[in-house]
């Protein structure tokens, strides 16, 4: 309720301001009230009330009421931390049409919507340049994420030995908005697993809100088998796991509960059920000794049909006749002479395709090991290299070549500095090991190159 009179100067005179139900305020003379605020639950109201100089010959405008609201997502005005799905609804009462609205992050509308978290206040001024204003702040809850706990055994494992099945993971979800839900790839809803085997389980995290966490995919390791299976093996490491012993005794082998062959620990072998003489393969692939006797000719005596192995007084080994030979396999493909099956180790030089004796290469200063005419194939090279690794171009004393100056010797010698041409390639052939340190040599004096354009391109741009 609003009470004034008009003095005897034409000018008003307020009495008394009522708000029924909530309080009254009085005054002696008050020839403009801006306004008041009041909040009552998750609104705010405000009253504003403007009178103009009844002497000047205006009238007095009507107030203006303001009324804000926000979305609610479970208590939050957010869904879910840094989305933007908020909005703010304004109900306005009063005033003089047209009005017009100006919101702090500079929206002109009634209403507000795809709206981030933060403070947001509006002005709105009617016809008579009345104003109003609300303000609001719309929150968002914490970023959902999850602490985790896996097993962890004293072997280091998440499982305590091979093929066991005593993993287990723990989540506990924070952040976001409570219920949360677990989805397992593999098929559970539950924030625990216990008993788990070796594997990687990936896991979606929601919110009452929907919104969702994906964390990392977790593995649960085992360690490696520690013994050896009727079944074999796989995943053996050669380097570490073997058959045999770490001692200094012998590796025995039997059958029947006889001993048919024993390795000793100076690295002997010893063949029982065999008699001295020549070891040879029949033809079921069984392999046998016999003694052929004297002869010039040492497969003189021995069945063409049937591969054997022979010796003689200067420790040569052959077989009678020449037929393929086998080391530790049977499985000999028929174009192939020698197929060894293990580790081989050769004293001397190899050559495959050509004598080594005759061969220029092998000759000089530094004879090669392994010589090969024709194409070499390998799935994995290893290649000691004798000098340093080119890292030092990185050291702040490396002097390069300027820009220039690298210009002008390509310009001049048609190739890199330091790196050998065409014409001495083709002569002499390149050392892979020192080639390769060139190569990562020339790639990281580029990075310097480039680096240093992306220096020269930023100082332009200033």
């Amino acid at each position: 309720m609003l009470l004034f009179s008009i003095d005897e100067s034409g000018n008003s005179i307020v009495e008394k301001i009522c708000l029924v139900l909530i309080f009254c305020y009085f005054w002696d003379e008050l020839k403009t009230l801006s306004y008041e605020k009041f909040q009552i639950s998750n609104f705010i109201i405000i009253f504003n009330f403007f009178f103009i100089n009844n002497a000047m010959g205006q009238g007095a405008g009507l107030p203006i009421e303001l009324s804000i609201s926000a979305s609610n997502y479970n208590t939050y005005n957010i869904s879910c931390f840094g989305k933007k799905d908020g909005s703010i609804n304004l109900t306005v009462t009063g005033g003089t049409a047209p009005l017009t609205y100006l919101w702090s992050n500079d929206a002109t509308t009634e209403d507000l919507a795809t709206l981030p978290s933060g403070y947001y206040r509006v002005t709105v001024r009617d016809a008579n340049s009345m104003e109003a204003e609300a303000q609001i702040t719309l929150t968002e809850p914490e970023q959902l994420n999850a602490d985790e706990l896996l097993s962890n055994y004293p072997n280091g494992f998440n499982i305590s030995c091979n093929s066991c099945f005593n993993g287990n993971i723990i989540l506990y979800a924070v952040g976001g908005v409570a219920p949360y839900s677990f989805e397992w790839e593999d098929g559970p809803t539950n924030y625990d697993r216990f008993n788990l085997g070796a594997g990687t389980y990936n896991v979606i995290i929601m919110d009452a809100n929907q919104c969702i966490y994906n964390p990392r995919a977790y593995a649960i390791t085992e360690p490696e088998r520690s013994d050896w299976t009727v079944f074999g093996n796989t995943g053996s490491d050669p380097a570490t796991d073997f058959i045999g012993t770490a001692d200094n005794k012998d590796v025995v082998f039997k059958t029947d509960n006889s001993e048919r062959l024993r390795i000793k620990n100076t690295g002997e072998i010893k063949l029982n059920g065999l008699i001295p003489g020549m070891i040879y393969l029949d033809s079921d692939g069984i392999l046998k000794s016999s003694d052929p006797g004297p002869s010039p000719n040492p497969c003189s005596q021995v069945n063409p049909l049937v591969p054997k192995w022979n010796t003689t007084s200067t420790f040569e080994i052959y077989t009678c006749p020449p037929f393929n030979v086998g080391i530790g396999t049977y499985d000999i493909p028929p174009s192939v002479r020698l197929k060894v099956q293990g580790t081989s180790w050769f004293e001397g030089d190899v050559s495959i395709g050509m004598n080594p004796l005759d061969i220029t290469l092998a000759t000089g200063t530094t004879p090669y090991k392994l010589l090969v005419n024709g194409k070499l194939g390998a799935t994995e090279i290893y290649c000691a290299v004798g000098n340093p690794w080119p890292d030092y171009v990185f050291e702040s004393n490396y002097k390069k070549a300027s820009f220039s100056e690298l210009a002008n010797f390509i310009k001049i010698n048609k190739h890199l500095p330091g790196v050998p041409n065409a014409a001495a390639i083709a002569k002499e052939g390149i050392n892979v090991s020192e080639m390769l340190g060139k190569a990562y040599e020339k790639i990281e004096e580029l990075y310097l190159y480039v680096l240093e354009l992306e220096k020269r391109v930023g100082e332009l741009e200033k």
